[in-house]
């Protein structure tokens, strides 16, 4: 038997060793599969590089239990090379993240034992507890006879002499939501109908896995199901109708319908939802084969540099951690200051303590996330208070991520007293208006410059004077509003007058001996030119 991964990274990332258990059970016996050698050359030293195709002998007529040590190719590939159609082998494929997985018999689609034929749609029937045995398929079955054990997140499938099998990895979203249902929405088909308008799809898309009810007096309950593209008819049939109906979701619109669901959810707008937890669906591999090892990233021994295939071990751990996560998304009720600024700051100098915000649920703890990691809800930081004129200044828009927003490089426009910031949640535009206040307010001194020059004997000069500041103050201030945006000849114009001048300046201090009191320099020329 030929075990092959069809992904574009078969050749940098390792599945095996592969376990190969012939009769499960006490008296099996295990096969480890390591895989063909490295195919690769650096400089005289291994590069990482493997084709992902294993070759296993196997008995006909008996049963196979199988596990990868990385995570699983996201289309995999079995066959039986010298057998005849009449010998055949059961399957039984670990996968660590329940997701769908659509077999495929010489790329013609091969629906599970377990569809729910006279549903509409892709809706398979539930496991039975009592008859745990009543899908498994057996060697008397036709090849590509399948079904995904969910309990045991085990697929079994049929392979026979003479065809190829292919096992595709389809995306899927997995929820669980806490249900709050009124009487006339009690019924299954009317929390589809729920789920696909949140989520922005057709019904057909939805599938209940289980909606388990804890209260059928107040019909509070909880609904586990999928959200996932229909299977199509073929393998490479991108773009076709769905094998069963329904829509055929590419993975960038299942993103977006997931980051819509999830802004719903926690803006309000799910009446029904009471809460609601969310498995990402496993992002495909890349169209192009990713980079391979190179002779300093290969295993040949360098100081202080980790070998090529202890990085391809982490990448896969982390792979598999991330796969298997599981996100608590909660509805935002309040925003806590969590840090503040100092008490006294200096005019266009970034605060020395910047600000952080959490949100928090309506039990008073932080929120984890608001909205997808994909897109981030956003808290936006405002001045109030000081004098006339007076703005903040600095990235004022932040994403919030890990429970916090947190400003990095705030300051204000003007000296004065009283002012204060407040935080608001500006994005999306139809997230629950949130702000948050300092608890005190805090003002702000007047910018000073300081020469420090290398020749104290010929020139002392303990404070500048202020047509310095003045002119320096002035002259950024211009350059600010004559940046490349506007325009890029008064942009590069007025760097080269503030340097001229201000070496003009320092020169004719230097030439009289004397402490620097010039006076003011012409400076007609940084009036606002619009």
């Amino acid at each position: 038997m030929i075990i092959e991964s069809i992904d574009t990274d078969t050749e940098v990332r390792r599945l095996s060793p592969i376990a190969l258990i012939a009769n499960p059970g006490p008296s099996g016996y295990v096969d480890l599969l390591s895989g063909p050698m490295d195919r690769g050359w650096c400089a005289g030293y291994m590069c990482q590089e493997r084709i992902s195709t294993f070759f296993s002998v196997v008995a006909t007529g008996m049963t196979y239990e199988m596990a990868m040590t990385s995570t699983p190719p996201q289309v995999l590939c079995l066959h039986l090379p010298h057998s005849p159609s009449s010998e055949a082998v059961v399957l039984r494929i670990f996968f660590p993240k329940p997701q769908r997985y659509d077999i495929y018999v010489d790329s013609v689609f091969v629906p599970p034992a377990n569809l729910n034929i006279s549903a509409a749609g892709y809706q398979l029937l539930p496991e039975d507890p009592t008859h745990p045995q009543a899908f498994l398929p057996t060697l008397n079955n036709v090849v590509g006879t399948n079904y995904f054990q969910r309990s045991a997140k085990l697929v079994h499938v049929v392979l026979r002499g003479g065809h190829v099998l292919d096992i595709k990895t389809t995306l899927v979203i997995t929820l669980t939501s806490g249900l709050m249902v009124k009487e006339d929405e009690f019924y299954e088909q009317n929390l589809v109908l729920n789920l696909a308008n949140l989520f922005e799809v057709s019904p057909d898309n939805i599938r209940v896995i289980s909606v388990m009810w804890e209260d059928s007096k107040r019909l509070q309950g909880r609904l586990e199901a999928e959200v996932a593209s229909i299977p199509t008819t073929s393998l490479n049939g991108e773009g076709e109708k769905g094998a069963t109906g329904g829509e055929v979701i590419p993975y960038e619109k299942l993103v977006q319908s997931l980051e819509k669901a999830i802004n719903r959810f926690q803006d309000r707008s799910c009446s029904n939802c009471a809460s609601l937890s969310v498995s990402d669906p496993i992002e495909p591999p890349p169209k192009e084969a990713p980079p391979k090892a190179t002779e300093e990233e290969g295993t040949v021994v360098i100081p202080d540099v980790e070998p090529f295939y202890k990085q391809q071990e982490k990448e896969a751990a982390e792979k598999i951690k991330e796969s298997l996560a599981v996100t608590e998304y909660a509805e935002p009720s309040s925003i806590l200051v969590l840090s503040g600024v100092p008490s006294s700051v200096v005019q266009y100098t970034v605060f020395e303590m910047q600000p952080s915000v959490t949100v928090l649920d309506k039990e008073g703890a932080p929120i984890s996330d608001l909205g997808h990691k994909s897109d981030p809800w956003q808290v936006t930081a405002s001045l109030s208070g000081g004098p006339p004129g007076a703005i903040v200044i600095g990235t004022t828009t932040v994403p919030y991520r890990n429970s916090t927003a947190t400003f990095t490089d705030l300051s204000v426009s003007k000296p004065g007293e009283g002012y204060n910031l407040s935080f608001t949640i500006t994005y999306p535009s139809y997230a629950p208006a949130l702000t948050a206040t300092l608890v005190e307010t805090f003002s702000s001194t007047q910018m000073s410059a300081a020469m420090v020059l290398q020749q104290p004997s010929i020139v002392q000069a303990d404070s500048p004077s202020p047509s310095l500041f003045n002119l320096l103050t002035r002259t950024l201030a211009w350059c600010w509003m004559a940046r490349p945006s506007r325009a890029r000849h008064l942009w590069m114009n007025c760097w080269q007058r503030l340097l001229r001048d201000t070496l003009r300046l320092f020169r004719g201090c230097m030439y009289q001996m004397r402490p620097c009191q010039c006076s003011p320099l012409r400076t007609s020329y940084l009036r606002h030119q619009t």
